[in-house]
């Protein structure tokens, strides 16, 4: 058995300990703890799957990226004849498309975020899965 590996033991703390340094009314302790056991590899499967849901709160990052993007060009660009490969009408409407599809998107990753897990969800599911 290590070291880290010995049960606790129990120790008091007494007021008059620190009277030197500092005056001491009163010790309240408060250190009771609610312990979850379980394997390994649950704990390693649930912060896997905490941690994909986690990094769907910052994915409205990109979506909103593209479609300030798509907005700036629609906003201050001309579209002029002759245009690369389509009219200038085409090229309008490919970016009016893409920018209602980027909206899409936005509010698709945006209802994501909301719904994605806290660290009290991972406790939860930790302790539904070690009974």
């Amino acid at each position: 058995m290590t070291s880290h590996d010995t049960p606790p033991q129990e120790s008091t703390i007494n007021p008059g300990t620190f009277g030197a340094l500092v005056n001491v009314k009163d010790v309240h302790l408060n250190v009771s703890q609610a312990l979850i056991i379980t394997t390994e590899d649950r704990v390693r499967i649930n912060l896997s799957n905490h941690l994909s849901k986690i990094e769907m709160k910052k994915a409205w990052i990109a979506p909103l990226s593209v479609l300030v993007t798509i907005v700036l060009t629609l906003v201050t660009a001309e579209f002029k004849k002759p245009g690369l490969l389509w009219s200038p009408e085409t090229w309008q409407a490919v970016f009016i498309i893409s920018a209602v599809l980027s909206i899409g998107w936005l509010m698709y990753t945006i209802k994501q975020a909301w719904q994605s897990e806290s660290v009290e969800d991972l406790i939860e599911k930790l302790k539904r899965d070690s009974r």
